[in-house]
Parts: C-alpha cells; structure tokens; sequence
C-alpha cells in the first residue's frame, strides 16, 4: 500500500479514469433514466395518435410541446394538420425526415423506439419515440414524436459540475489522508530503525566486554587469583544486565501488543501501602535512603485494580528515583484522595530532569546519563507507561532541577 501511495503518477492516472469511467456510467445512468421517464410521460400520447391516423384521423390537437411525423411504409410523409410547427424545432425538414426514415425498419420489427439523438443543425439532443401505425397485426406505417432534450442536457450539466466537484473534494481528502498515512509509515519505519539501532546499542557493549574477558581468562593469560575473580565478577555482572535488557524488553513487547488484559480486582489500600512501606523501609535504610509514605498515602481507600501491576510500576518509579539521588537522598510516596480515583505521586530530591529530557522521559531506551544510571537500559519507564494505559490511568512527570522530580499516576478507587 505505501508503493501504491508513494508512485505519484499512478494515483494521477488512478483518479483519471476513475473520472473518465464515472463519468461514462454517470452519463449511461441519466440517459437511460431519462428516456425511461419521457417514455412513460409521451409514449401513451403517441399510442392513441398513431390509433387516430390508422382510422383516417390526420388532424392532431393542438401541441407546441414537440412535433410529430408519419410515413406511411413505403417512406411517403402521411400529412398531419396540427398547430406545431417546425419554427420551434429549428432544422431542416429534409435532413429530420432522412433522419426518421433511417428508424423505420427498427419500428417496424421491434414495435417501439426510443432513444435521444441529435439531428443535423440541432444544438442538443433530442428524444425520439416511434410507433406503429396500426390496429391488431396490420401496419400501415410510422409515426414519430421529437421533443428537444433540453431539460436532458440540464440535468447532464448539473451531475458533471457536481460529480466534479465531488472529486476534487474527495481527491483532496484522498491526498491529505494519504500524506497522514505516508507520514505515519515513515514515522513507524524510523521507530523501527531507532529501536534495532538501540537494541544493537545495549547488545553490543556487554557482549563484547564478555566476549573479550572470557578470551583472556580462556587464553590463561591471567594467573592472578584476584584478577581473574574481577574478571568473573564483571562477566557474571554484563550477563545480568543482558537478561535484565532481555527480559524487559520481552516484557515490553508483551505490554504494547495490546493481547494482555489487566484483571482488576478490589485492592485494600492500606494492606498494600503497608507492603511497600515493609519492603523498601529495609532496603533503602541499607542504601541509606530516606524513605517516607505519608499519612495520606499509608490510609488510602479501597482501589480498584490489578494489585501485581502497581506493584510493578512503583517498583519502577523508587528504582528510577534511586538512581538519581544525590547525598542525604530521600524519596516520598504522597496521595491525593479524590471522589473516584487517588494520585500517588513518587517524589525524590535528586538530580531533576531538563525540559528536554521530560519530553520523551517515557520513550523506550532513554536514558538519562546519570553516574548512578549506568545499570540502567533505558526500558523502565516505557514499561510504566504501558502499565499505566493498560491499566486506563494515567501518568505524569514534573521536575525542577536540582531540586525534585515527582512522578504521578492515578488509580481508580472501588466502589
């Protein structure tokens, strides 16, 4: 589809005769229609003349609306005395009779005709409808009814500016659509490029530390019993790291396939406050962190949720926090209580995140560089926000440098 898109010159010639082709059946459709409506409205007149002149009657009443003209079947004008005259029907009786003459045979063997020609010096069309002359099986000639088509031409006139202008509008939706979608494949195809480029990135780096520290121990080129420990210590490290990127990035993948459903389940908000305070009270006093959950947060009402998944996104949020904190680094777990949801906001004193930074502080292997953040790969905070949409909360980031981060997402509460 993004070929057809791309090559120009076949959606021009695409559009051309999807103008040429609609306007042919277009054409066909009101041609046809119309002959069909005049045929309902004069062929009953022309039955009952054509009734008259068989019994001798040639005197027709009067009728300026069109003209009529009979011939016996040896091509002879049988004369009809009515007040339509030729003046309003300009063309030259010779080249209208050669004309009619031309359908006689037609008339003759199919008992009907109608059809909308143009007679030599009109300047439009005309409806043409012929019948028999006669009375149960015997045929004593033609005769023709003519009526300008001008109301024909009208209506043609009108479907082709309508149809036209249709189709500049819809060519115009067309080409904007088109360029969304051409932009949003170019859009997707360089997400696709920075995701590989940064999934080679991560590879490469411990891969090839493992690759050239492995080669020195395999080579017995170290004989000191410490070094080759750091060199075990430092391969054991990268393979971590490169199963911790492995399985985030699994992780992820199954995230943003949008296949996983949540369920939700009524939380007790108090229990669960209560495990996070147990859990990372111990850890962050070893990492000599300080740590608080305030009172808002530790009395939270019952949540409607899945409790394993806002686990997983607060373990992401302290662990992104911890990365970033400086000396007497400390974080905070505060809530807000509202009516039909709660907003935890993770807040820390650390290092803060730039304008630029908070931009795209949730697109996958951003990582801000960060003595601490060298772990990291980058993948934490996609998964968090993945977390959150599945989950139908929201989340946001605030920060000024030097000064705090807070990161806040909602969830809703149970009724």
């Amino acid at each position: 589809m993004k070929k057809i898109f791309s090559k120009k010159s076949t959606v021009f010639f695409a559009i051309i005769l999807i103008y040429i082709l609609s306007q042919v059946l277009g054409t066909y459709i009101i041609k046809t229609s119309f002959i069909k409506y005049k045929m309902d409205e004069l062929l009953p007149k022309l039955v009952n003349i054509s009734q008259e002149l068989y019994f001798g009657s040639t005197t027709v009443s009067k009728n300026t609306d069109f003209i009529l003209k009979a011939y016996d079947l040896s091509g002879v004008e049988i004369k009809i005395f009515n007040e339509s005259t030729l003046e309003s029907f300009p063309i030259y009786e010779e080249k209208l009779n050669s004309k009619l003459k031309s359908y006689t045979q037609k008339v003759v063997t199919d008992k009907q005709l109608s059809i909308l020609d143009k007679i030599d010096g009109q300047s439009a069309e005309s409806i043409i409808i012929g019948v028999p002359i006669m009375w149960k099986e015997d045929i004593k000639g033609i005769v023709f009814l003519l009526k300008p088509a001008s109301d024909f031409k009208a209506v043609l006139d009108g479907f082709t500016i309508i149809f036209t202008i249709l189709l500049l509008f819809g060519t115009s939706v067309f080409a904007f659509i088109s360029k969304l979608y051409l932009d949003e494949s170019k859009k997707l195809e360089q997400m696709r490029r920075n995701y590989v480029a940064n999934v080679s990135h991560e590879l490469k780096s411990p891969v090839a530390a493992i690759i050239a520290l492995t080669e020195t121990l395999a080579d017995n080129l170290i004989s000191d019993p410490n070094k080759k420990s750091k060199y075990y210590e430092i391969i054991l490290n990268e393979s971590r790291g490169l199963q911790k990127l492995i399985s985030d990035m699994l992780e992820l993948s199954k995230l943003q396939s949008g296949n996983l459903i949540f369920e939700k389940s009524r939380v007790n908000g108090i229990n669960f406050m209560s495990k996070i305070h147990k859990k990372y009270t111990i850890l962050f006093d070893e990492l000599d962190i300080s740590f608080q959950i305030t009172d808002a947060a530790m009395n939270l009402p019952d949540l409607y949720t899945n409790e394993d998944r806002i686990l997983q996104l607060l373990n992401i949020l302290l662990d992104n926090s911890r990365k970033f904190l400086n000396k007497n680094g400390s974080i905070q777990i505060d809530a807000e209580i509202f009516k039909n949801y709660v907003k935890l906001h993770v807040i820390d004193n650390g290092s803060g995140i730039d304008e630029d930074s908070i931009k795209n502080i949730f697109e996958r292997f951003n990582k801000i560089e960060n003595e601490k953040n060298k772990e990291g790969n980058g993948l934490g905070l996609s998964i968090a926000k993945e977390i959150v949409e599945g989950l139908n909360e929201t989340i946001s980031v605030s920060s000024i440098k030097d000064v705090k981060t807070s990161f806040s997402f909602t969830v809703h509460r149970a009724n």
